[in-house]
């Protein structure tokens, strides 16, 4: 058997067949050249030790479901993937995204590689306690908004002023040496 916490022990249950090993591998944590891939483990279990326990306890579940029959077919999988995903999303909610931050920290995300927009968008994150999955839902397993309702995805997507934090001085500095290069508008 695959050992815990491996890309092995997760699709030795969950189905990859080839309808849906597509989907993984051309999303954006996959596709990047010069990247390391990330696996079902690096967002989907957490290093401290009640995460990995509820994790645990939620694969041996799963496990169990797979057993008893309820997911073992594409078919199946695909009437329970929405359920799921919001399940997901609601504990990345209110953990404030602790398994993007995991990688995705403020250094890694140098604001001087960001287009004007991104940039923007999360400092406007920073400043209002939105958090990653505010905006990157769909991002691993391409499940879109519009399988929401208006209702759900205003509950998804609602800052909590808890995850409001400092503006990171990179963030800022790299903010000021955008503006200080915009050329001034010419009089015509």
């Amino acid at each position: 058997m695959p050992r815990h916490y491996s890309q092995e022990f997760c699709t030795s249950c969950h189905i990859e067949n080839d309808e849906n090993k597509p989907k993984n591998k051309l999303t954006i944590h996959h596709a990047r050249k010069g990247d390391v891939p990330a696996d079902c483990v690096d967002c989907h279990t957490l290093n401290p030790l009640p995460h990995r326990i509820f994790h645990e306890i939620q694969a041996r579940y799963e496990s169990l479901q797979k057993l008893i029959a309820s997911t073992n077919s594409t078919e199946q999988l695909e009437e329970k993937r929405l359920r799921l995903a919001k399940q997901v999303w609601t504990s990345m909610k209110n953990n404030n995204s602790s398994e993007c931050r995991a990688c995705h920290t403020d250094e890694a995300m140098n604001p001087r590689l960001q287009t004007p927009e991104a940039k923007k968008q999360h400092l406007d994150a920073f400043k209002s306690g939105a958090t990653c999955i505010d905006c990157h839902k769909g991002i691993a397993h391409q499940i879109s908004r519009d399988q929401f309702s208006e209702d759900e995805i205003k509950a998804l997507e609602a800052p909590n002023p808890a995850f409001i934090r400092k503006i990171p001085e990179m963030y800022l500095s790299s903010q000021k040496k955008v503006e200080n290069e915009k050329p001034a508008n010419p009089k015509k």
